[in-house]
């Protein structure tokens, strides 16, 4: 397995990101600013945004959408994000929910949204939401959805037509040193998120 074009992309990220951190330090900002998160905000409110999320779904009241950073090891780490709005721009909180066991992720947030904590009601919501047929892919739930977006997302070397046919059996007749046995099956089962 060659892994000259992997190792080439990667080293291309970190140069683009050592780039990008050398324009966001606060000598380097061009504007009223007085923190990179004032510079981020200000692109965020000019929807000029920086970074992308892939959208799983959308309802009035419910935003899911994956968002992964390729350089990052992942495994057993991975979330979704809900937002308790129709977008992540009017949203004022977020729950980042893993994929693997029912469990948040908490951390800071570059907009300060509130960490949410789903109540009941919430989480009962939040598991029929998953269930529905996807309105991208309406052959999967938002669930298998998700479990694709993020695989795209992570994974620069993934592609859809693989990441549709992982399943947890093909990964465990892999080897360790595959990167795909780290990868979210589509058939992985939804955890049960009334424990959240």
């Amino acid at each position: 397995m060659n892994n000259e074009p992997q190792k080439q992309q990667i080293e291309e990220t970190q140069e683009l990101g050592s780039k990008v951190k050398e324009l966001l330090k606060p000598e380097n900002l061009i504007g009223p600013f007085n923190s990179v998160q004032d510079f981020m905000k200000s692109l965020w409110d000019e929807e000029l945004l920086v970074y992308e999320m892939a959208t799983v779904v959308s309802t009035s009241d419910r935003y899911i959408s994956v968002n992964s950073d390729s350089s990052r090891r992942w495994f057993d780490e991975e979330y979704f994000k809900v937002y308790n709005a129709s977008n992540a721009r009017k949203a004022t909180k977020l729950a980042r929910v893993k994929f693997r066991y029912p469990a948040y992720t908490i951390h800071s947030d570059i907009d300060r949204k509130i960490n949410w904590i789903l109540n009941s009601k919430e989480k009962q919501d939040l598991i029929e939401l998953l269930k529905e047929s996807s309105l991208k892919e309406s052959n999967l739930t938002n669930w298998e959805y998700a479990i694709l977006q993020f695989n795209l997302e992570a994974f620069p070397e993934a592609n859809r037509d693989y990441c549709l046919n992982l399943t947890i059996a093909k990964q465990n007749q892999m080897n360790d040193n595959e990167p795909q046995k780290y990868w979210l099956p589509i058939d992985l089962p939804m955890p049960d998120y009334t424990k959240l």
